[in-house]
């Protein structure tokens, strides 16, 4: 992968306390970035930014929770003073909820658009001085692949991920004007521990049910390799998720039917 970070670029993840956003966090280490950690999990925090020492990385982690706007403004007065500067944000911060819709509860659905759409919404807004101030500073929003096609069984997680598409989207035109590239990422089901950190709702999908998924690690390099390649937008999924995604863009009924199937 082209090396793309060096010792004076700083790196900010959402959710790096485990899945992708470790496996980033601890890419970005690896190329000689200053990486700044933010999760809710003090314990998870420390154990990655451990690693991230063990393999000679300079991590920073600061306790905080996307939804709260008031959380991330602290994190940015400390790398202000710290580091004066953001040259990539990953907004990695997530929660997910298997579910049909008319079973989820409002506040379950509210919880979900707080961390998944606010949570990037507060990130993006809050660390947007600091951004202007990088050297070709970058923001990967990451959203699903569930975002481009709603999901039966999971309508409400897909909805929040539609959300953070369409925010993306309109991004990357108002942030032209200060140099500030953004990157739109969609993947499939990855084996973090979305199962078992999600909200489930009268259901009890597994693995299977989902599909095949692929490895954090994996993710976090395409991730990485697509920013290092210029790429807006970066789509990663298993075959099943990616034929529905095409069958939903150029032939809707065949789109319907294997959802349906999906449904059971």
């Amino acid at each position: 992968m082209k090396k793309i970070f060096d010792k004076d670029s700083v790196v900010v993840v959402t959710g790096a306390s485990s899945g992708m956003g470790e496996e980033i966090a601890l890419a970005c280490a690896r190329q000689g970035a200053t990486v700044v950690l933010i999760g809710r999990n003090p314990q998870h925090l420390d154990y990655v930014a451990r690693k991230i020492v063990a393999s000679g990385g300079r991590p920073v982690f600061s306790v905080a929770d996307v939804s709260k706007r008031s959380d991330l403004e602290s994190v940015a007065s400390r790398i202000a003073t710290e580091h004066k500067k953001i040259d990539l944000l990953v907004n990695a911060a997530g929660v997910g909820l298997l579910g049909k819709i008319e079973d989820t509860p409002e506040q379950d659905a509210r919880r979900i658009f707080d961390v998944n759409y606010f949570g990037i919404l507060n990130s993006v807004q809050v660390f947007l001085p600091l951004l202007q101030k990088g050297k070709n500073a970058t923001v990967v929003n990451i959203a699903s692949v569930v975002g481009k096609v709603g999901w039966p069984g999971m309508g409400v997680y897909a909805a929040s991920k539609a959300a953070v598409c369409s925010l993306t989207d309109a991004l990357r035109i108002e942030f032209k004007k200060y140099g500030i590239r953004i990157v739109l990422v969609c993947p499939g089901y990855t084996k973090t521990n979305f199962l078992k950190n999600c909200i489930q709702i009268n259901t009890h999908k597994d693995e299977k049910l989902l599909g095949g998924g692929m490895l954090p690690f994996d993710v976090a390099i395409a991730i990485l390799k697509g920013v290092s390649r210029g790429k807006k937008e970066i789509i990663i999924g298993n075959v099943k998720e990616k034929i529905i995604l095409t069958a939903y863009h150029y032939c809707r009924p065949v789109a319907d039917f294997l959802l349906q199937k999906v449904a059971g």
